[in-house]
Order: structure tokens, then sequence, then C-alpha cells
């Protein structure tokens, strides 16, 4: 099965990451501030603490995740056009100059989401190469790659 060319834009990348890391991690970013508001009652000080946990380090936390995670070599298999092929081994994607194979052990999982299919690329946490299902020529060759999909790799329901 191959796909028409397509590319995904680096902002629904970015939001599918972060989204991801945030349903995961969100207890890191709400006990500080919510440990915060309480001390507040003691001492009205504290209100500083939550100010500067809200638009100091929230935000450097948020650009690390960006770093970490958006910054990979991996990001590129998604935001250049490029026309994918499943066979036995895995998918081929295949960009203007150059060919790149990924195996069906190196994907982690997929998510089916409204506009797209998320797969998961091992070992990194939260890199996906995502899939549009414009990518696809008709309805029926969508439903044919999630059914490969469903041979090969487990759908991820959580996160």
């Amino acid at each position: 099965m191959k796909t028409l060319e397509f590319k995904t834009p680096s902002g629904e990348y970015v939001k599918l990451v972060f989204t991801s890391f945030l349903k995961k991690y969100w207890w890191g970013l709400v006990l500080p501030l919510l440990a915060t508001i309480a001390l507040m009652q003691i001492n009205v000080n504290f209100v500083f603490v939550a100010l500067t946990l809200i638009f100091i380090v929230y935000p450097m936390a948020m650009s690390f995740v960006y770093f970490a995670y958006c910054i990979v070599k991996e990001i590129r298999w998604t935001i250049l056009p490029k026309t994918m092929e499943t066979n036995e081994k895995g998918l081929i994607l295949t960009f203007d100059n150059f060919a790149h194979t990924i195996e069906w052990e190196e994907l982690n999982g997929y998510k089916v989401k409204q506009r797209y299919i998320a797969l998961e690329i091992k070992p990194r946490k939260f890199t996906y190469l995502i899939v549009p299902y414009d990518a696809f020529e008709n309805k029926d060759s969508l439903r044919e790659f999630v059914v490969i999909l469903r041979g090969k790799i487990p759908e991820k329901t959580k996160n």
C-alpha cells in the first residue's frame, strides 16, 4: 500500500508532543502550584512564588520539553514532504532525495486522532510519525493501513 505525498506542519507535531507530555506529567505542574496556594494562607508572600512558577518556571520547563522532544532527527520524517509505503519489514518513507525504512519493531504503538494517525517511534518517548488521513487516496486505503497497523503494532489508547 502506498500513500499520496504528504507532510505535517511542525506546529501540529509540537501540539501532539506537548499534549502527550502534559497528559502524562500534569501532576508535576499542578502539585507545586497547589502547595504554593496552600502556603499563601500562612504567608501572603507566596504569591510571588506562585507567579514565579507560572511566568518563569513553567515556560522554561516547556521550552525544555520542546528542545528535548521536538528538536530531534525523527521530526523531519513528519514535516518533510514524502510518500509512505508499507511492506513486511515496515514503513518506507520516500523523500525527494533519500528514502528511510522504519521497521515494525521500531514502532511502539499508534494513536488514532481526529485528523491523523500518530505512530509512536521507539526508543524516545513523545516521538511520532504523523500520517494525516488525506494522505490516503480513499477511505478503503485508510482502512487497509489501519488493518496492517493492528496486525503489526499495538494501539495506544492512553496518553
